[in-house]
């Protein structure tokens, strides 16, 4: 873990941006360094009202993840964002805000609220201080609510594999009739079949997955790692025993062999204190790279059962449309057949003209 400073801070600061594994890698960071809560405060609001107003609402986000994740560690955040954060939203106030940005600053807003992150004075008093927000509730709005994940169908109709769905669209008469039973019930007489795809509103969105060429990078980085690193381990396995040992201090002989040894042990703490910090690093790369993992998974399994909801669906219009098939096959047969019906002039008789209707 890199040591702290307002420099390095700063730059942290300036290369955060709006992905997920960016604030969660930073508020990680900051919460190790919570001892240095008030300057990193301090830092964060000085950079915030700096910055593009565009970029207000990342550090916002990465105010709310230290916040809610330093909890469990200690006070340390809590107490000083709230120091700084009647300012903060002033400041936000004071500002034209896009419509995304003051969408987000709304919600966190709401967050806090439902959950109680500060207590109902302080939410009150971010309130007022936001402009816009001094006569609105925040709560959130049904509106803003996720959609309803729709209940998976059954899947009867998926019983039949793919080669026989595809059979029953060139099949005869009698196999489109089988077909369309099944929809039968489904499908009422003179109903139309929308063959259009589902449409946004109909399902909910999936969320973005992670970048794969950040996880691919996340695992190619463990290549290098300080626990894959043997040459190391085996030169600290190979370490004297007087550098751990503070009964050797007794065994020795005069003032040379004391510096001897004070330099064996200034070497066996250098490196230890060097492998120790890469060990930490790795650590918190291997608690990123699960996030990543974790979150790509999830992805997948949504995206696997929004598939699986769109198949069904064509499924259900498939089978309409083959009982549609089969009805106007039905109606084609029960047509005459133009080719057997007699030339018009070639052997009926002529049609009797106006004088002979009225000839008595």
């Amino acid at each position: 873990m890199a040591l702290f400073n307002e420099d390095g801070l700063k730059k942290k600061l300036n290369d955060l941006n709006m992905s997920q594994q960016s604030i969660q890698t930073l508020s990680l960071w900051l919460i190790h360094h919570k001892k240095h809560a008030h300057t990193v405060v301090n830092v964060w609001m000085r950079e915030l009202m700096k910055v593009s107003d565009a970029r207000k609402l990342v550090f916002m986000y990465l105010a709310n993840d230290v916040i809610q994740n330093s909890k469990k560690k200690g006070p340390e955040y809590s107490k000083e964002f709230l120091k700084r954060l009647p300012k903060v939203f002033e400041h936000l106030g004071a500002i034209r805000l896009d419509g995304k940005s003051k969408q987000g600053v709304e919600r966190l807003l709401a967050v806090w609220e439902e959950r109680g992150v500060f207590n109902e004075s302080a939410i009150q008093s971010f309130k007022k201080g936001y402009e816009g927000l001094k006569n609105i509730s925040i709560k959130a709005s049904k509106t803003e609510q996720p959609p309803a994940k729709r209940p998976r169908r059954s899947s009867s109709l998926g019983a039949a594999s793919d080669e026989d769905m595809e059979s029953g669209v060139d099949s005869e008469d009698g196999e489109d009739s089988n077909a369309a039973a099944t929809a039968a019930t489904a499908t009422p007489a003179g109903a139309v079949v929308n063959l259009s795809p589902p449409s946004p509103s109909s399902a909910p969105p999936l969320k973005s997955p992670p970048d794969p060429e950040l996880l691919i990078s996340s695992l190619q980085s463990l290549e290098s790692a300080a626990t894959a690193d043997a040459a190391t381990r085996e030169q600290i396995a190979k370490m004297p025993t007087a550098v751990s040992d503070s009964s050797s201090l007794a065994k020795l002989k005069d003032a040379t062999e004391g510096r001897e040894l004070l330099k064996v042990v200034d070497e066996a703490l250098k490196l230890l204190l060097e492998y120790n910090g890469r060990l930490a690093k790795e650590m918190e790369s291997r608690k990123a790279l699960a996030k990543l993992l974790h979150d790509s998974i999830r992805h997948q399994k949504e995206k696997i059962v929004h598939t699986e909801e769109m198949l069904e669906e064509y499924r259900v219009k498939l089978a309409k449309v083959l009982k549609i098939k089969a009805e106007l096959r039905a109606h084609l047969q029960n047509l005459p057949d133009i080719s057997r019906m007699p030339k018009v002039g070639s052997t009926l008789p002529p049609l009797p003209s106006a004088g002979d209707l009225f000839t008595v």
